[in-house]
């Protein structure tokens, strides 16, 4: 029993609309880093607007800027995510001990690898960073991928309002505004 060239035709055509749809396949002569629907920009341009290819096409990346919330998290939050998370490597008190990690007593402003007492990996000596908003924000979103090899073994905080409070706490402690004797360190 054969198939029909009309059935054959009608099932490639099928299989194609499918696979198009699903961004498997191009209509002929369309290379598949070009996307219509981001006005028609070179592969080059879409990534630096923030796109990354998909299946199905070009899609915009979630922006993870520092907003206005973030630089305004809650101090009283960050204290005890701070006691929660990070106390157990560092210390965050004036001239306190370096632990498994450094002591963060007036990070905010700092160059990232620079205080005394705490052996520091190469990369994250190498990579110059100012502990700033952005910085901070991005590091304790995912330190890993900020600065590979690190030895922090902190996976991050995912929630942006976590992150943003612990940074309120460690401006905190920088300028002294943290209430250091009731415990939130």
């Amino acid at each position: 029993m054969g198939v029909s060239t009309l059935a054959a035709a009608s099932l490639a055509g099928a299989g194609a609309a499918v696979g198009y749809a699903a961004g498997y396949f191009t209509p002929r002569g369309m290379p598949a880093e070009t996307d219509l629907a981001a006005g028609g920009m070179s592969p080059e341009q879409l990534k630096s607007e923030g796109y990354y290819l998909a299946k199905g096409g070009w899609k915009k990346k979630k922006a993870s800027t520092v907003s206005d919330e973030a630089v305004a998290g809650d101090v009283k939050k960050g204290a005890a995510l701070f006691k929660a998370k990070c106390a157990t490597c560092h210390s965050c008190l004036p001239g306190g001990p370096t632990k498994q990690g450094p002591n963060l007593y007036g990070i905010m402003g700092k160059d990232a690898a620079k205080s005394a007492g705490f052996k520091f990996t190469k990369n994250l000596a190498k990579a110059e960073i100012k502990w700033d908003d952005a910085s901070m924000n991005s590091w304790l979103q995912n330190p890993k991928a900020m600065v590979k090899g690190t030895s922090m073994a902190f996976p991050g905080f995912k929630k942006e309002t976590d992150r943003a409070d612990v940074i309120a706490y460690l401006h905190a402690i920088t300028d002294g505004t943290a209430d250091l004797k009731k415990g939130h360190h």
